[in-house]
């Protein structure tokens, strides 16, 4: 199983580049270890934050979820369409609960980049 890749200067839902906005999260507490015995995580380890684009923000502070998973599966699947579908979904499904068990408080711009640096 390949595990979904996760970048900080993409959306964490769609891979848009440089997401304007992130989701304040609560540190990881424990590591998950997947039905086929692998140890797994949804995210980086005590990451702080899970970026997402402006549109990936609407629809997620909408509550609509469903768009929201049909835009990331369909981001993964044209970015890299070897993948399964049905498995790349499950990992889907899996990142998005792991946002819903971290979630911490709403979205917060980006700070802007600052003499030349990206944003962090």
């Amino acid at each position: 199983m390949t595990l979904l890749p996760v970048q900080a200067d993409l959306c964490w839902f769609c891979r848009q580049s440089d997401p304007a906005w992130r989701y304040p999260l609560e540190p990881v507490q424990e590591l998950v270890t997947s039905l086929d015995g692998t140890l797994t995580i949804a995210g980086p380890l005590g990451a702080p934050w899970w970026p997402a684009c402006e549109f990936c923000r609407m629809l997620f502070d909408a509550k609509d979820y469903e768009t929201l998973f049909t835009r990331a599966l369909t981001a993964v699947l044209s970015a890299e369409p070897e993948r399964d579908p049905d498995e790349t979904g499950l990992q889907v499904a899996e990142r998005f609960q792991t946002l819903g068990a971290r979630y911490n408080g709403p979205a917060q711009r980006v700070p802007a980049a600052v003499d030349g640096l990206t944003r962090g």
